[in-house]
């Protein structure tokens, strides 16, 4: 399905407000460069000194190059980047686990359990929603899939469960090591420095945050460019934005 959700917005309501969409997904992908400029900000952790916003537009530049030579370079970088992410959240979740006081985790004596409310527990929902809603971004790809029928729900199922088990692991550890008033609105680092040895908390800096902003921003980079190209064939935009390179890529 050419332009993935544009698309599918478009058939279930209508041109017009497939339209609207368009203009809010082009001002959301705006926000990409968020992307990057977390990344510089861990990288100039580990490396004092270096320049953030040349870090951050490197690392930009270097994925949009990815996604201009096409869908199969940019997909085996992933599946590196992807298994080295994974490794570094079975390693946070297996040396953390055993720091993790069950009898207390599961204890409601500091009385922390629901403390904002309904309120806070649907706002949990949605983050945990954005979350694992990056499986959905493979709809984007699917005109360039070879049996997108069959492989996109099988994608979407496997990696949202897979995804919610493993955050399931990690959210335990991060929560349960520290009383929850200190690890609350804090990074992984926070408890990672605790359980990890030197060397493992290195790698968790570079595979588990590091490598979690670049395969979203591999991921979004070659994803974002398959509905604005819809969107200019459709004539909200102008149909030149829609050329294809010479490697087939826009």
């Amino acid at each position: 399905m050419r332009g993935g959700l544009y698309t599918q917005f478009g058939i279930f309501v209508g041109e017009r407000w497939s339209g609207y969409y368009g203009i809010i997904y082009i001002v959301t992908k705006m926000t990409l460069a968020m992307y990057s400029l977390s990344f510089a900000q861990y990288f100039i952790a580990l490396v004092p000194g270096a320049p953030e916003k040349a870090v951050a537009l490197g690392v930009a530049t270097f994925f949009i190059g990815l996604a201009f030579f096409g869908v199969d370079l940019a997909a085996k970088v992933q599946n590196l980047l992807v298994i080295a992410l994974i490794a570094a959240l079975v390693v946070f979740a297996v040396f953390g686990f055993p720091y993790v006081d069950l009898g207390n985790y599961f204890s409601n004596a500091d009385g922390m359990f629901l403390s904002d409310g309904i309120g806070g527990f649907l706002t949990a929902v949605a983050y945990l929603g954005f979350a694992t809603g990056g499986a959905t971004v493979i709809l984007d790809s699917s005109a360039e899939c070879k049996n997108p029928t069959k492989d996109i729900p099988f994608v979407i199922v496997v990696s949202t469960c897979g995804v919610a088990l493993l955050y399931g692991l990690v959210a335990t550890v991060a929560s349960g090591v520290l009383p929850v008033p200190e690890v609350a609105n804090q990074p992984l680092t926070l408890v990672a420095n605790i359980v990890l040895p030197g060397p493992v908390y290195i790698f968790f800096i570079v595979c588990g945050a590091m490598f979690a902003l670049a395969t979203t921003l591999n991921s979004q980079m070659l994803s974002a460019p398959k509905p604005l190209m819809q969107i200019c064939e459709d004539g909200w935009l102008p149909k030149s934005f829609a050329q294809f390179s010479r490697y087939k890529t826009h």
